[in-house]
């Protein structure tokens, strides 16, 4: 089957037609629109997806690409990506700031107190470099320091300093205890019999700025199933080996009882939507059921993978509906003039003709041409539900509200209000899909 761009769906014509042509009665004809997405997803272009089923995201995926608005991706790269984000602003927002020369006094006056206050903490010490070894660096003079052993990936940046620069680092605060790491290579020396404060697993000062997200959503699918066999009794008439019915001494049918089977599935798919900061924009959870019909074989029912794949169908369509504008159709009946005017009865039969050929533009002038002629009702009517059709919803609502003006009939009024809610559900569809 030929995939049909969303981009269009505001302007797509279901193609099965109910249509009842007979003479003498009412034609009935199908005038589609587009129902509106039940979920605001303005804002939404890009979509993050997580589902514990494969086919499921496949088939959502499929649905939301083909609109030309909407990418989905895997949503678990970005969740990973925040969770670091957060994890390193969660790290920076423990930190004590403090200066090298005073966290070395700290540690002069009173070590008990010292330790009280920065052992086993997060420090950010601002302090100039006096010495820089492979991994390490030394801020502050004398045999008093902050030794700073600096984690890998920072490396780099300690092999460009030069001694007198100030910097900021952030680090584990270990006190006058040497850093207990396998990979912290060259230790500092020990001056004198200084205080040499440690702070190890350290890195340059670079905060963390504000998170900006590469998705705008991330959609939650989670489908679950189960697969049950169910059996009951039934009376069947014995056949012998020739397939005929058996009967008994009096010629009455022998019955006899047998078990048969019948296999049924049962899905339940929900969503959820939400945006990164945790907002959910909107959830669902939808049902269905699938079975095979009774067999006296329990071994020859269908296998359980298809008949979950076949309940998944509605389910997945109606939470897609959800999310996307989707097309309908509605029949709507042209009037029947009541006429008694040969002429018009010729031009309305004319007309109709024309509707059964599908050459609605033609059709609806001819309904026009017969109205400003005759007035007639039906006429009228006709014209403007034709123009419907070919897609001027617009310039039906004026035929429309003029015929209810002038005839005040009900007919008239009752497919007004009907035309201006097609023509508001196409237009908010139309908002949904622009990208």
């Amino acid at each position: 089957m030929k995939k049909t761009n969303a981009k269009n769906l505001v302007f797509a014509v279901i193609t099965v037609v109910i249509t009842n042509l007979m003479l003498g009665c009412q034609t009935t004809i199908p005038v589609s629109y587009t129902e509106p997405a039940r979920i605001n997803m303005d804002g939404i272009s890009k979509i993050g997806l997580i589902s514990n089923d494969s086919s499921a995201a496949s088939t959502v995926t499929t649905a939301l690409t083909n609109t030309g608005k909407y990418t989905v991706v895997d949503a678990e790269p970005e969740l990973v990506k925040k969770r670091k984000w957060q994890d390193e602003k969660d790290y920076y927002g423990r930190a004590i700031e403090i200066k090298a020369d005073d966290l070395i006094n700290a540690y002069t006056s009173n070590v008990m107190r010292a330790n009280s206050n920065y052992e086993k903490k997060i420090l950010i010490v601002q302090g100039t470099v006096t010495e820089i070894l492979e991994k390490a660096i030394r801020l502050g003079a004398g045999n008093n320091s902050v030794d700073v052993y600096i984690i890998d990936s920072e490396i780099q940046k300690a092999a460009s300093l030069e001694k007198g620069t100030t910097v900021t680092i952030i680090g584990e605060c270990y006190g006058l205890k040497a850093p207990d790491l396998k990979d912290t290579g060259e230790i500092l020396r020990i001056l004198g019999a200084g205080q040499h404060v440690n702070i190890a697993k350290a890195r340059f000062y670079a905060p963390p700025g504000e998170f900006i997200a590469s998705i705008d959503a991330i959609l939650k699918l989670n489908v679950s199933s189960s697969v049950n066999d169910e059996s009951k009794k039934e009376s069947r008439s014995v056949k012998n080996s020739k397939g005929e019915t058996v009967k008994d001494a009096n010629g009455k049918t022998v019955y006899e009882d047998v078990t048969v089977y019948r296999r049924v599935a049962n899905v339940t798919v929900g969503y959820e939507i939400v945006n990164l900061s945790g907002t959910v924009i909107g959830s669902g959870e939808k049902s269905d059921s699938s079975s095979t019909n009774y067999e006296e074989n329990r071994n020859e029912l269908e296998n359980p993978a298809k008949l979950i794949a076949s309940a998944k169908k509605k389910p997945l369509q109606s939470i897609i509906n959800d999310m996307i504008p989707t097309p309908r159709t509605v029949l709507v009946k042209l009037e029947k003039s009541d006429s008694k005017d040969k002429e018009v009865k010729s031009a309305m039969s004319a007309a109709k003709k024309l509707v059964s050929e599908k050459d609605y533009f033609a059709a609806a002038q001819s309904y026009g041409k017969i109205y400003a002629q005759s007035k007639d009702f039906a006429a009228g009517y006709n014209q403007a539900i034709i123009t419907e059709i070919s897609k001027n919803t617009d310039e039906a609502i004026v035929l429309m509200q003029a015929l209810t003006k002038s005839t005040q009939n009900p007919k008239a009024q009752s497919m007004l209000t009907e035309m201006k809610s097609r023509s508001a559900k196409n237009k908010r569809s139309a908002e949904q899909l622009k990208k």
